[in-house]
């Protein structure tokens, strides 16, 4: 039988936790092991966590007995690295799953995989009571075969859709850098190292609220999108550096991709245009007109602090 572990990491989140963990009891597939680590909790969510733990065996408290903030990356690694299982299912402590994502979500694997990969799916955007805000979030086009030089431009994956099975685990645990968000980190080794596909179907209520770590950007005017494309850049070159060091066997087409988009920031005019002619960078969730917004930054540099 496949082995399932879900990953949730928590912090003040006695809200919605509750909510969110009976929707894992309501799960169809019930092979699942529930691993919950608190990252430094000062209201009622470890008593939440315990009363759960004590009344159904697949629940797993794994730090109750040293509460400590290490941040959210780390937290989800120590998760991780916490028991085996054949596929790994990230968490949010204030999301609905809907009863039939774990098994909807296997059916689509068909068991177990040999190479790294990673799944996921669409969400549905809610607020904080459950009101839909939009039934999807995705534009499906782009999402059919998701490759690396595209998800260099725009990371795509959005942790509580998440499912990755154990080669990709073992592989973020090699990670010797922590750097941004641990599910693009996810996305990111996985379509360096493996594969990275995409459910065309909403197994998530994705709650947005005013506490909420990572929720939509509202992020408007030049200087923001300036600021937020150049940032996500310098996090993309650090990881592209990081993989090539960590995983000298990745691919020879990888390692040239890689290579190629860490030297747009060293090179001229001239050297830019070439690799970028060559790639045609491309933005999986907008239209043409992004991917060549996208280009032509890459391109001219405007606004890019950490050119060489």
């Amino acid at each position: 039988m496949v082995t399932v572990n879900i990953l949730l990491s928590t912090y003040n989140g006695e809200k919605y936790l509750a909510e969110q963990i009976e929707s894992i009891l309501d799960q169809t597939f019930k092979g699942w092991t529930l691993l919950i680590r608190d990252d430094g909790s000062n209201d009622g969510t470890s008593e939440i966590i315990k009363g759960y733990e004590s009344k159904d065996a697949r629940i797993k408290f794994i730090n109750k007995n040293k509460i400590e903030n290490i941040g959210i990356h780390k937290s989800f690694k120590s998760l991780a690295k916490f028991s085996d299982a054949d596929w790994y299912f990230l968490c949010d402590q204030d999301d609905v799953w809907l009863p039939n994502k774990i098994e909807n979500m296997l059916n689509y694997t068909e068991g177990k995989s040999e190479e790294a990969k990673l799944v996921y799916s669409d969400l549905t955007t809610v607020d904080s009571n459950l009101n839909i805000i939009s039934e999807r979030i995705r534009n499906s086009k782009g999402h059919e075969a998701p490759i690396l030089k595209d998800y260099l431009l725009q990371p795509t994956v959005t942790g509580c859709a998440v499912m990755f099975n154990r080669k990709l685990r073992n592989y973020w645990l090699l990670e010797k850098k922590i750097i941004g968000l641990h599910d693009s980190m996810l996305g990111f080794l996985a379509a360096s190292l493996g594969s990275l596909e995409f459910i065309n179907e909403s197994y998530t209520l994705y709650r947005q609220h005013s506490e909420n770590v990572v929720g939509s950007s509202t992020l408007s005017g030049i200087h923001a999108i300036l600021q937020s494309f150049w940032g996500q850049n310098q996090v993309m070159n650090a990881r592209a550096y990081d993989i090539l060091e960590t995983f000298p066997s990745i691919s020879d087409k990888n390692q040239k991709v890689l290579k190629e988009f860490i030297k747009l920031n060293h090179v001229g005019l001239l050297g830019r245009f070439k690799v970028i002619i060559k790639y045609r960078y491309r933005y999986s969730l907008g239209g043409k007109l992004y991917s060549l917004f996208g280009n032509l930054l890459l391109l001219s540099n405007v606004g890019n602090k950490g050119v060489k």
